[in-house]
């Protein structure tokens, strides 16, 4: 158990997060200092915030990489963790952050995240899922796309073995609306990329898809969420590509 305060500051964007973030801010007390880059919420998200302590910055939504890089630059250590408003850190990963920032053999770290779909924990769907959160602020960049943005660092990057809990309270209507706003981003990202589009990768990217997440990952051992999981994976490669074949065919036509 952490009972002094360490060296890292914390950055959350937000924005109508007042169902999950009160979980998010109270599972990273022992940091001496935490960022919320809120987006102008309409809920009590900034009032929750401010009440665990947080710094709290409004600002317009300028896409997720702007937002990272930020509220990162607001960081006043080296050291930084980055962090969704529906992310938890449990005592057990607290407590190796404390010891890996002490090994300054690395400039940043990946965390394995423990994912949960609609209520339902993925042991094997998505597991071990790691993503660079932890990491030196002086050795940083955020990568910049439309949707999936991510950290890079110029230098040694270790792992961490206890996990993020990322547990989203969201119904299934939020999550086919929330999905419905990320395909339109990387439908977007496929064009900037200029990736082809053929009506076979319409078919076989969303049936490779379910197979890799189903049966290649084990998605069957996770049962009806992993099996749900996998659905939803394979509709949303499906969607992003249609946005963006559907895009391409009605320029020709211009």
């Amino acid at each position: 158990m952490i009972t002094e305060k360490l060296p890292i500051s914390v950055v959350m964007l937000s924005y109508n997060s007042e169902k999950e973030i009160k979980d998010s801010l109270d599972s990273v007390k022992w940091a001496d200092e935490i960022i919320v880059i809120d987006s102008y919420s309409r809920d009590r998200t900034v009032d929750i915030a401010k009440e665990c302590g947080a710094k709290v910055y409004q600002h317009d939504f300028l896409g997720f990489a702007k937002e990272w890089e930020f509220g990162i630059s607001k960081a006043k250590n080296e050291w930084v963790l980055i962090l969704a408003t529906d992310e938890r850190i449990p005592e057990e990963l607290a407590d190796e952050i404390k010891e890996a920032i002490k090994n300054s053999d690395y400039d940043g770290y990946k965390i394995p995240r423990l994912n949960y779909y609609l209520g339902f924990k993925l042991k094997f769907t998505t597991w071990p899922d790691y993503q660079l959160r932890l990491f030196k602020k002086s050795r940083a960049r955020v990568v910049d796309r439309e949707v999936h943005e991510h950290v890079v660092v110029n230098g040694k990057v270790g792992k961490l073995k206890n996990p993020v809990i990322h547990l989203p309270m969201e119904t299934v209507e939020d999550r086919i609306n929330k999905m419905n706003r990320y395909t339109t981003l990387e439908a977007r990202q496929i064009l900037k990329e200029g990736r082809r589009i053929t009506v076979a990768h319409l078919i076989f990217l969303p049936l490779w898809t379910f197979i890799y997440r189903f049966f290649i990952r084990g998605g069957f051992l996770d049962g009806v969420g992993g099996f749900a999981f996998s659905i939803n994976a394979a509709y949303y490669s499906f969607i992003a590509h249609f946005k963006a074949f559907n895009i391409k065919l009605k320029n020709k036509e211009l």
